[in-house]
């Protein structure tokens, strides 16, 4: 039986054995099997360890080489495993540009993560303490743009690796520039419209603005389009150059204040006094109301006779526009209220029609 197994073992297919395939095969099981180990040893032991230090660079070093190290890993036992076995040339050539292109984009993966780790935990504090927010809205994209050159710059290594002309590529592209752009021609747009955003400064990051008729917090602004938190909780994403070629509306600017206005219909047979008591009314509630801004002196005057209605207008501000809805309800209460206790009736659409006997 022995014997067997050993015949097996020693068969020949494409210029290797049985055995040399299985040790191939082995090798590659192993490293995955290492790689899991490790894996588990990072999160379970040298994660702990790097906790109980003072310093806090540890902990996100080993965050952000803990799976790429399992992938590299893998990628060294692919290679040694391909170094046991006879192959062509030209299928080694192959093998060997397949392990470094994984071995290439395992290093620009964590390059990438290290990137995040120094604009998030390092730059983006400085950035809040700065007085401008030029450099916190151009921080996003500035992220964006290392990562994606450190991507590009790992594809193009990956390419020379198996014998393609980079230069002759690049050459390629400049002579297909003009199809590429034609192709591009929102993204480019987008892009153009981001860098217009950030010269003209119609907004900033958390100021509330409109939008192609939506009312939210602007979040981010990047190359190709801004994130804006809704009032419903959701993001809207809205194209740059969408939004540079539209009117925008910025709740925030000059200040936090917000006008509100209205109008409250009167009955005809409401008297002069009456509604004279009414306008003193309104006055006193938004100069008492809490929330209701001191700083600009609030219209409240008889407007019209209007065709069932005496109409009185008014017109306040609010000291912070989010507290806008919460402001309105307490002064709309309060007018109700008082005009109840003061008899004074609300009209409501009325037509008065004469039939002719």
């Amino acid at each position: 039986m022995a014997l067997d197994y050993w015949e097996v073992l020693t068969r020949q297919y494409f210029q290797n054995t049985v055995g040399d395939y299985a040790l191939a095969l082995g090798i590659i099981l192993a490293s995955v099997v290492l790689g899991e180990i490790i894996y588990f040893f990072i999160n379970r032991s040298l994660k702990k360890i790097t906790k109980k230090t003072k310093n806090r660079l540890d902990d996100l070093l080993v965050d952000a080489v803990e799976e790429p190290l399992v992938v590299l890993i893998f990628a060294l036992g692919v290679y040694i495993a391909f170094k046991t076995l006879t192959i062509p040339a030209s299928m080694t050539r192959i093998s060997d540009g397949v392990v470094t292109g994984l071995v290439i984009l395992d290093l620009v993966w964590i390059l990438i993560r290290l990137i995040d780790i120094v604009v998030k935990e390092y730059v983006k504090p400085l950035t809040s303490k700065t007085e401008t927010e030029l450099d916190e809205q151009l921080l996003p994209i500035i992220n964006k743009g290392l990562k994606l050159s450190v991507l590009i710059i790992g594809v193009l290594i990956i390419l020379s690796t198996f014998g393609i002309n980079v230069t002759a590529l690049l050459a390629g592209l400049g002579v297909g520039g003009l199809a590429i752009a034609l192709a591009a021609k929102d993204t480019i747009e987008n892009t153009f419209g981001a860098f217009a955003i950030f010269l003209d400064k119609p907004f900033k990051i958390r100021d509330r603005v409109v939008l192609d008729g939506v009312t939210g917090d602007v979040m981010e602004v990047g190359l190709r389009s801004t994130r804006i938190k809704t009032l419903d909780n959701t993001e809207l994403y809205i194209p740059n150059a969408k939004i540079v070629a539209n009117n925008i509306e910025n709740i925030s600017r000059p200040n936090r204040h917000l006008a509100v206005s209205g109008t409250l219909t009167l009955t005809y047979d409401t008297s002069l006094a009456k509604l004279r008591e009414g306008i003193e009314i309104v006055k006193k509630i938004i100069s008492e109301t809490e929330g209701a801004s001191d700083k600009y002196k609030p219209n409240v005057v008889f407007r019209e006779f209007a065709s069932s209605s005496l109409n009185i207008w008014y017109k306040y501000w609010v000291d912070d526009y989010k507290n806008r809805l919460s402001v309105m309800n307490e002064v709309n209460q309060k007018i109700k209220e008082q005009f109840e206790k003061a008899k004074i009736e609300f009209a409501y659409p009325t037509q008065t029609i004469y039939l002719e006997k």
